[in-house]
């Protein structure tokens, strides 16, 4: 399947700001395709707003064994303290489509 693993969490401007460093790795025998940006939430449900142009690129489809790696960067109107963040990605398919799954990540400070 898709293996998704968050090392790094970096908050800026007040907590207005997030930054995600994640490590995308393909693990099934076939391709494995997803959104290049997860949606993301804060742990009380609010949307964090995916900054793709400010983010590392990621490919949408990676070979079987391909690992990716890079920064995602969130913003968002408000500067409450930050306790998580829901990183949500779908949809996922690692069988040509056959099925589709959703994985969600929880990133604590």
């Amino acid at each position: 399947g898709l293996d998704v693993a968050a090392d790094r969490l970096l908050i800026a401007d007040g907590g207005r700001t997030i930054w995600v460093h994640v490590t995308v790795t393909d693990r099934s025998e076939q391709p494995a395709d997803f959104p290049a940006t997860p949606a993301a939430t804060t742990a009380s449900g609010a949307w964090l707003f995916g900054d793709y142009s400010g983010s590392t690129p990621f490919r949408e489809r990676l070979r079987p064994g391909e690992s990716e790696s890079g920064w995602l960067r969130f913003t968002r109107a408000e500067s409450s303290t930050l306790t998580s963040v829901v990183l949500t990605y779908s949809p996922i398919s690692t069988d040509g489509y056959s099925t589709i799954g959703t994985l969600s990540l929880v990133v604590t400070p």
